[in-house]
């Protein structure tokens, strides 16, 4: 479990708080609050003694990604207190997929497209999955080169 407190505004502490664990093959992070404005030290000595418990309404939303996906919480406490956004990403999987070189993978994305797209089909394809976080930067560059070849 962890408690951040960010003092970069000593008029406006923020702390961040929840926990991170490894369970079978799934690394798990939920978080209670994330830069949540405290009001005075007794917010902060909540979050101290327990940094599951959610202070405020979230100003965030996780996004899970391609190996992500967001685990909702259950019962009637949750309904009347919150809790924790949890985040569950299959490591597993994403070392699979990030530890081959670009180039496996820059193949294998370009056999997604179809042969009966457009240019501009594929571009725009490759772009939303850029955006989607379904493909790195370096991946997206790579195979708009290719295209455009």
């Amino acid at each position: 479990m962890f408690v951040i407190n960010h003092s970069e505004k000593p008029e406006t502490p923020e702390i961040t708080s929840g926990s991170v664990y490894v369970k079978e093959k799934q690394f798990h992070l939920l978080f209670a609050n994330y830069r949540h404005r405290t009001v005075g030290t007794s917010e902060i000595q909540k979050a101290q003694a327990n940094p599951l418990e959610v202070l405020g309404s979230p100003m965030y939303d996780l996004t899970p990604g391609p190996f992500g996906k967001i685990q909702e919480s259950r019962g009637l406490k949750v309904f009347v207190t919150g809790a924790p956004q949890h985040l569950v990403i299959d490591y597993v999987s994403f070392l699979k997929t990030r530890g081959k070189p670009d180039s496996q993978n820059t193949a294998s994305r370009e056999e997604k497209f179809s042969p009966n797209q457009s240019l501009a089909d594929k571009l725009e394809e490759l772009n939303e999955m850029r955006q989607k976080g379904l493909i790195t930067e370096q991946e997206y560059l790579s195979l708009r080169s290719r295209l455009l070849k």
